[in-house]
């Protein structure tokens, strides 16, 4: 049987696990461009080449092309980046 304190600290630990944080910008993640070459994402992102590539091959993380040259916007990269946050941590959603 549960205390009166027990349960209150329980409700107050699910009332924290539904707290929802505001997505980051690309200015929070420090991006100081407006688009980022392949090796430029490569050097700020947590994750390589190969995987990089399976989130624009899949749509995930749209490209633009100048020529043959292929940049990522610093939004695109922030939204990215914030859907796979809150994959990460399924307690702590990410308001829309």
């Amino acid at each position: 049987m549960q205390t009166n304190l027990e349960n209150q600290t329980s409700k107050e630990a699910l009332s924290v696990k539904q707290e929802i944080r505001p997505p980051l910008t690309a200015a929070d993640y420090g991006f100081t461009k407006a688009g980022y070459t392949i090796e430029e994402v490569l050097a700020l992102v947590p994750f390589g080449r190969t995987t990089l590539w399976n989130f624009i091959s899949s749509g995930e993380l749209p490209i633009m092309r100048f020529g043959r040259r292929v940049s990522i916007a610093a939004a695109d990269l922030a939204a990215l980046l914030n859907k796979r946050r809150s994959a990460f941590d399924p307690h702590q959603p990410i308001a829309a």
